[in-house]
């Protein structure tokens, strides 16, 4: 084997491994031109930053976005919304960016740093558990690299001692935990768009959230005590000037566009480079979380509804799933024990999705309340045409969109989509369209897409 360059080997580069980086295409430059050529350069007198918040929003699963000038005024400006003042102390990871942490002091908080797991080099849970004092208001976590940290037990975490929680993803745009993109699965998130970022227009960020009130917060904050929709000059509190350009967000708008496609190449990259080095002595891969992707299963089936169904129990194994039904009635039920395909129970009449609702529905009535174990059940298939995706009916968190190509082929990443979820159809982001494209009248019908969660079994 050939020595290292750090051992006396011949270097591969006698400059360094260098990218070009951002892409820079036509679109680009056409946008800032016509930026340029509308004199519109302020916000509030164009509308390019407030398209470009939308579109976000649809992309990352977020109700609100707050276009701001940078990533770090972003958690400065979600830590004043969550209300964090002189003494409060805020944890955040002991390996991340300064931001992070100077973002605290500059709200004049208290950073106290906690540990990261080493097999996903993200904060640890149980250490900020460990750190948690009378004082603590906030957990801080950073997507670190674009990986996602442990969302389920940061937010077990924070509801046990009533703490805010605030993602850091700056480096983690496109970036999911378990079917969901990161950044409102906690209180608020932020992003950066700085000249490295995945999305970039050179400076500028976001903050993101669920939260109208968080939202209304920022907003004003952001926009030097402006709360939304007051007069021009009427000011209801003290706050900074951190708003974006129009320039940015025409840049950001053509970038976004591009985004999905580049992160496809990144995890192409990303399999292939880990498959290369992972019999490289001293060398260990992190823990990949693989739940929002499809499982790998080696299809033995003799028939395609054969092969859907081994796909379809191990994801429902994989999400602790009761059940995963779609319009042509196929179910995996694993409520009772070991999964398995009802179909000719709930297959109804072909473009009757509301009759296969109501079937399911009414066999999860009948099972008994201790075998109601599952977390989620998925009947996004299961919309009367024209109308709403709803579930009002069985104990569940949200739905999982299992998207397929072909028939009975699964190819489309599970989408999570949490209780409490509300879009149009035109606000949902590419993969969750991508997750429903095949659905065919009933979801082409569609106006709406709303999940209600956590209700009881029976109205």
């Amino acid at each position: 084997m050939a020595a290292p360059a750090l051992k006396g080997g011949k270097p591969l580069s006698k400059t360094g491994y260098k990218i070009k980086w951002p892409i820079v295409a036509e679109a680009d430059v056409n946008a800032a031109t016509r930026v340029a050529k509308s004199g519109k350069w302020w916000r509030y007198d164009g509308r390019e930053v407030e398209n470009f918040e939308k579109e976000f929003a649809a992309y990352h699963d977020a109700k609100y976005v707050l276009g701001v000038s940078n990533g770090t005024v972003a958690i400065e400006v979600a830590l004043r919304a969550c209300g964090i003042e002189a003494g409060d102390e805020v944890i955040v990871p002991s390996v991340t960016f300064i931001a992070s942490a100077s973002a605290v002091l500059l709200v004049q908080g208290i950073p106290v740093f906690a540990d990261i797991l080493e097999d996903t080099c993200q904060i640890d849970p149980e250490d900020v558990r460990r750190k948690i004092s009378p004082r603590t208001k906030a957990i801080l976590v950073v997507h670190y690299g674009g990986y996602p940290v442990d969302m389920d037990a940061i937010n077990d975490v924070a509801r046990e001692h009533d703490l805010w929680v605030v993602e850091d993803s700056a480096h983690a745009q496109g970036s999911a935990w378990r079917g969901r993109r990161v950044g409102c699965i906690g209180d608020i998130g932020t992003f950066s768009f700085q000249q490295s970022k995945s999305l970039t227009c050179g400076e500028g960020g976001a903050v993101v959230t669920d939260s109208e009130e968080l939202y209304s917060k920022a907003y004003a904050y952001h926009h030097i005590g402006r709360a939304p929709g007051s007069d021009k000059y009427e000011h209801t509190s003290v706050g900074p000037n951190y708003r974006l350009t129009e320039f940015q967000g025409a840049i950001l708008r053509t970038q976004l566009k591009k985004l999905e496609r580049q992160n496809v190449a990144r995890r192409k990259s990303h399999a292939y480079l880990a498959k290369a080095l992972a019999d490289v002595p001293g060398l260990e891969l992190l823990t990949f979380d693989d739940l929002g992707q499809w499982p790998e299963v080696e299809e033995t089936g003799e028939t395609l509804k054969e092969n859907a169904t081994m796909k379809a129990r191990a994801l429902c194994e994989r999400f602790g799933v009761a059940a995963l039904a779609d319009d042509s009635g196929l179910m995996v039920d694993a409520i009772g024990g070991e999964p398995g395909v009802h179909s000719s129970r709930y297959a109804g009449p072909e473009g009757d999705p509301e009759r296969n609702m109501d079937r399911l529905l009414a066999e999860l009535d009948g099972v008994p309340e201790e075998r109601r174990t599952a977390r989620f059940v998925c009947v996004m298939a299961l919309a009367p045409p024209g109308g709403e995706t709803r579930l009002t009916r069985g104990t569940c968190e949200g739905l999982i969109l299992a998207g397929r190509r072909g028939k009975g082929g699964f190819g489309y990443d599970p989408v999570f989509l949490p209780a409490g979820f509300e879009r149009s159809m035109a606000q949902l982001s590419l993969q969750e369209k991508n997750a429903i494209s095949h659905r065919g009248k009933a979801l082409r019908a569609m106006k709406k897409v709303i999940i209600r969660g956590q209700t009881p079994f029976h109205d």
